[in-house]
């Protein structure tokens, strides 16, 4: 049956009638059937749902439109994990196209990160035609990356490490031959590393081929370590989640977004400037080589709206609350993270490296030259020369495990903080099994951590989003159904 494009009009979103009107295709829109508008409604209602970046919207969602067998495949922790995962790679959303022919719905969500994410929902072949699975996948939307069509991979976590790393290299393969991934692959169970993949060069120009100690820019990962680090000043009673902007930088030059919560700046509603757009592109990048830094450029900035009026995918944030950490702490952010999180991780190859500055294994950044299938060139220059309290910062595929484990042993945190940075869990439990889904991706980096304290997925890279994570995704899926 020919797919029936159900284009939607501007502003025009009340209902599936109108949408069926406003189509570009008039002649396919009157030849929808009743059951092309029941599995619209029921995709439409989990994409509404995403769009508001509210776990328990999505989880009502799910409940009254996956199947039985859809719904019991995550637990309700993973599913708000999920949706953390596409608001902050998506930021605030719109519905870019609807395409149905009858048996799957295609939904393009656009966010104004500049990223673009796919769903393909499958339905049941009973009277509810309940959604029986959801197929996602993401490109960069700006022509610096585009998603392929990656299968499954052939394994599952009944299988055993010598059977699992064969279906592996034979499922990597072709992505590898058009070099579509570098970087390194570390599966984990129960905390120990289990296959371990590394592939490509750390530096093309140089040939220097990568290894396990190769530290790679991973990206928005990062913002992690700033979550850390603010919860153990919280723990430490140094720092509320109530306190505001202005209540610890008594200098903060933006009297709107002043009054911004510290919780509000960790949920992306404080209003606060994004540093990525035209005037960082213009500046000269040795400005960037601290936190600091960023927060001179990023405070300056008008706010883009007045805290908790909205929410949208913000850096800058993260660089206020890198400041914030500054100041209580009276040493750098990056030295404080260093004593906070990576010290007692033993995260010995981890921290904010100065790419002008010779480090010793550290992965230098690639990006297509002219989109998908193009040859790669050095994206270094589009970054700051350092990372931020927001991202950039250098670590290895073995490092974040470290992270991982250490943060659900209670070994960064006390229990009560533990719980609350992985949103869940049991406050005296030896190993903390809340799921946690983190990635990271910018011109040349993309990397993913995906954990649920059993299984741990960690994917570093030193090429373009969206491939490596696209990988990384299905690996994640296939061994923690």
């Amino acid at each position: 049956m020919k797919k029936a494009a159900l284009a939607l009009c501007l502003g025009v979103l009340a209902s599936l009638a109108v949408i069926a009107s406003c189509s570009r295709a008039p002649q396919d829109a009157a030849a929808a059937h009743d059951g092309d508008i029941a599995i619209i409604a029921r995709a439409r209602a989990i994409i509404d749902a995403l769009k508001s970046a509210d776990p328990a919207a999505y989880e009502k969602a799910a409940k009254e439109n996956f199947a039985a067998s859809l719904y019991a495949e995550r637990t309700p922790d993973e599913r708000a994990g999920f949706v953390r995962m596409i608001a902050g790679d998506l930021g605030r959303m719109r519905i870019d196209n609807v395409e149905t022919d009858g048996e799957t719905v295609d939904v393009a969500l656009a966010g104004d990160t500049g990223m673009i994410a796919r769903f393909r929902f499958e339905f049941e072949d009973a009277p509810e035609r309940k959604i029986s699975r959801i197929g996602v996948s993401a490109d960069a939307g700006d022509g610096a990356g585009a998603a392929i069509d990656i299968p499954p991979p052939a394994f599952d976590a009944s299988m055993d490490a010598n059977a699992i790393g064969a279906a592996l290299d034979e499922w990597l393969a072709p992505v590898i031959d058009a070099d579509d991934f570098a970087g390194v692959i570390l599966i984990a169970r129960n905390g120990d590393p289990l296959i371990r993949r590394i592939t490509g060069a750390a530096d093309r120009k140089s040939g220097a081929q990568a290894d396990a100690e190769t530290a790679y820019n991973i990206a928005s990962i990062g913002k992690i370590f700033t979550k850390i680090a603010i919860a153990k000043l919280v723990e430490d009673g140094r720092l509320s989640l109530d306190a505001k902007i202005s209540d610890v930088i008594s200098d903060y030059p933006n009297a709107v977004t002043a009054t911004a919560s510290v919780r509000q700046l960790l949920d992306m509603e404080a209003g606060v400037a994004d540093f990525f757009g035209p005037k960082f592109e213009t500046q000269a990048k040795d400005r960037f080589a601290s936190n600091h830094a960023y927060y001179d450029f990023v405070s300056a900035e008008p706010a883009t709206f007045a805290p908790g009026e909205a929410r949208a995918y913000c850096n800058g944030c993260y660089v206020v609350l890198g400041e914030m950490i500054e100041r209580i702490a009276d040493e750098p952010y990056e030295a404080f993270v260093q004593r906070a999180v990576f010290d007692p991780a033993g995260m010995k190859r981890s921290g904010y490296f100065n790419a002008r500055n010779a480090h010793e294994n550290v992965a230098r950044l690639y990006a297509r030259a002219d989109g998908p299938g193009s040859g790669y060139i050095d994206a270094q220059d589009r970054h700051g020369d350092a990372g931020s309290a927001a991202g950039g910062v250098y670590s290895t595929a073995d490092d974040l495990l470290k992270f991982d484990n250490a943060l659900r042993e209670g070994r960064l945190l006390n229990g009560a903080m533990t719980v609350w940075a992985l949103g869940g869990g049991d406050e005296d439990a030896l190993r903390n099994p809340s799921p946690m889904g983190l990635a990271g991706g910018a011109d040349g980096t993309n990397a993913l951590l995906e954990s649920n304290g059993e299984w741990t997925v960690i994917l570093t890279a030193n090429v373009s989003e969206p491939v490596p994570e696209q990988l990384g995704l299905a690996i994640a899926r296939a061994l923690m159904k």
